[in-house]
């Protein structure tokens, strides 16, 4: 989210300038929870005081998004430098050419990316971080005890869960019998 926008894509590259390249930056936006984009814009990463082409949704903070695409950047870089050598997952993709060649080029595009995209998942070795957990410990555990509120759920039911309904789940305690209880914050006033 930029904003009130919601970023469908983000594309950086180089752009061609003078002695050299500057990174750019395309962000696609959409309406939260839509499809269909309304904006694109492109602007240098590096310039400041660089204006979007593009229609600027009102309201638009440039100088967050820039905030907030070059932090991105910065970490998917960093990412791939301490992945280097290690293999990745990528989703599955095809060239356009190639779906341009094909009759049933729909249901590919479907099931397939027309961009080459590395699924950013942490490395088996946590980046070098020890584990907090005992390695006899096959996932995690809640370790204390703490009331839930009453609320309600979207539960899954029917053939492969595929049905939602939505059901009231009333107030309970959670964790293991004996466990000790997470404090409570409470507000005096």
């Amino acid at each position: 989210m930029l904003g009130d926008e919601e970023v469908r894509a983000i594309f950086v590259g180089g752009q061609p300038e003078r002695g050299g390249y500057t990174a750019a930056a395309a962000v696609v936006l959409t309406e939260p929870g839509r499809d269909h984009p309304y904006s694109t814009l492109v602007w240098p990463l590096a310039d400041a005081d660089a204006e979007p082409s593009g229609p600027v949704p009102d309201g638009f903070n440039q100088a967050e998004a820039e905030r907030q695409l070059s932090d991105l950047v910065r970490l998917v870089v960093a990412y791939r430098m301490t992945r280097r050598g290690q293999p990745e997952e990528t989703v599955p993709h095809t060239r356009p050419e190639i779906l341009a060649a094909d009759r049933n080029w729909r249901a590919e595009a479907k099931m397939t990316s027309l961009f080459r995209v590395a699924d950013l998942r942490a490395p088996a070795d946590r980046f070098g971080r020890a584990s907090t957990r005992p390695a006899s410990e096959a996932s995690w555990r809640l370790g204390w005890r703490s009331t839930v509120s009453p609320h309600f759920r979207w539960q899954a039911h029917g053939p492969q869960w595929s049905l939602r309904r939505l059901m009231w789940i009333k107030a309970h305690e959670r964790g293991p019998r004996g466990a000790p209880r997470k404090a409570e914050i409470e507000t005096l006033r």
